[in-house]
């Protein structure tokens, strides 16, 4: 496993949505499950399935990304912050940030966990960017 849950998570999306795969295994853990929870909720994971081997009794998450006509629904994650790293924006910059993404939706870590931009906006949050989906 990695050191930094979010950006194991956010590599295995990227294959998935380039068609390496057609599904990527990732283990289980509060942080994996709480972000791929958030993709679900956004549309980037088409679905996933948690499930556990029974002879190490270690869980898993099985998913895949939507796709729209063979194209992937957004076109990558990029990994803004890092461990050695942390973005933190106020809610004054993410209502300037919201003006110029478009499509775009930036995944913020915040004192009420993990959620979108446009989320935190509503509830006058500010917080770490964690990662931004194109």
């Amino acid at each position: 496993m990695n050191i930094y849950p979010y950006a194991y998570v956010l590599n295995h999306y990227n294959f998935v949505s380039l068609r390496q795969q057609p599904y990527v295994k990732i283990q289980f853990t509060k942080k994996t499950y709480r972000l791929v929870k958030l993709l679900y909720s956004i549309g980037a994971i088409q679905n996933y399935l948690i499930f556990e081997k029974k002879n190490t009794f270690k869980k898993y998450i099985l998913f895949n990304a939507t796709h729209y006509k063979n194209m992937p629904f957004f076109k990558s994650a990029q990994i803004i912050s890092r461990p050695s790293k942390n973005y933190t924006v106020s809610y004054k910059t993410l209502k300037i940030i919201n003006k110029s993404l478009r499509q775009s939706v930036v995944i913020l870590s915040t004192a009420k966990g993990l959620m979108t931009h446009k989320k935190a906006l509503r509830h006058r949050f500010g917080g770490i960017i964690i990662a931004v989906l194109l």
